[in-house]
């Protein structure tokens, strides 16, 4: 079988793992699309590995992160021909729509995946996206249970879930509650993730400007867009009470999480969750 994955964070190592596994597995031929300058462009160079092969292309791109889409998307899919079309984005994106569309044009098989698990009224143009996007796959899945369950109630056929990535025990683990007197040491708040404005980075500056030399922010992910870099890189805290470090591997964020006293999730926007 001949699958056509498309999607922003497919380059990144444990999915394309996952990907390496599903193209060995009944010697199925696996082809990954991903944007040029993921993660800064780590990944730029693609890769061909037997049956697995992942393709990078230029993207158009706006302000608005959840419009982009890859003009080469229509090359690939007539001289790949591919059995099944799959969209690793957020049904309600744009470059989803362009992948549904795409299916019904060549009739291809066409899945989805989501990972929202808030049932909720998009405004336009991401509301009439998102109901194209579920109408057209012929299977959905949810990253966890009650994203299963969201596409259900929206019409989604063949629906069913799993658990992506989940957490390996071998690194995450519990470890011993850390006492700190905070009459004595600054309270430690820290960020991890993505530096883009939707992830409410904004809102974490804004705090910082209420709070006193009593608390600490730490900011682990050095990439994203320039314009928050900047933002974070230019606040009077910035070196002082507010640092940036760069993105870091996976085996790592258990000493970062653990360091912290409060692990703020400030997402806005259209993203997951609200906080």
């Amino acid at each position: 079988m001949k699958i056509l994955v498309v999607g922003h964070s497919i380059a990144h190592p444990r999915q394309r793992q996952m990907w390496k596994y599903i193209a060995k597995k009944d010697n199925n031929k696996v082809i990954l699309v991903c944007p040029q300058g993921i993660d800064g462009g780590k990944y730029d160079a693609g890769e061909v590995n037997g049956n697995f092969q992942l393709i990078v292309l230029p993207a158009y791109t706006s302000k608005n992160p959840n419009f982009w889409m890859i003009p080469g998307i229509h090359d690939i899919i007539q001289s790949y021909q591919p059995d099944v079309l799959f969209c690793m984005q957020e049904p309600w994106e744009f470059q989803s729509f362009e992948l549904a569309t795409l299916a019904e044009l060549y009739r291809i098989p066409f899945g989805i995946f989501t990972w929202e698990n808030i049932l909720k009224t998009f405004p336009q143009p991401y509301r009439a996206i998102d109901n194209k996007v579920v109408d057209v796959a012929d299977a959905c899945i949810g990253g966890n249970v009650e994203a299963a369950r969201i596409l259900a109630r929206k019409g989604g056929r063949n629906v069913n879930y799993l658990l992506q990535t989940g957490l390996d025990g071998n690194t995450f683990f519990p470890n011993p509650k850390i006492k700190v007197d905070h009459k004595n040491e600054p309270i430690k708040l820290l960020y991890i993730g993505r530096l883009v404005k939707s992830k409410g980075i904004g809102v974490l500056l804004e705090m910082m400007d209420e709070l006193d030399d009593n608390y600490v922010l730490r900011i682990v992910g050095g990439r994203g867009e320039t314009e928050v870099i900047e933002a974070i890189t230019s606040h009077p805290k910035f070196g002082d009470t507010i640092t940036l470090e760069d993105w870091v591997d996976y085996e790592k964020t258990p000493e970062i999480y653990n360091w912290a006293d409060l692990v703020l999730v400030p997402s806005i926007d259209l993203s997951l969750i609200h906080i």
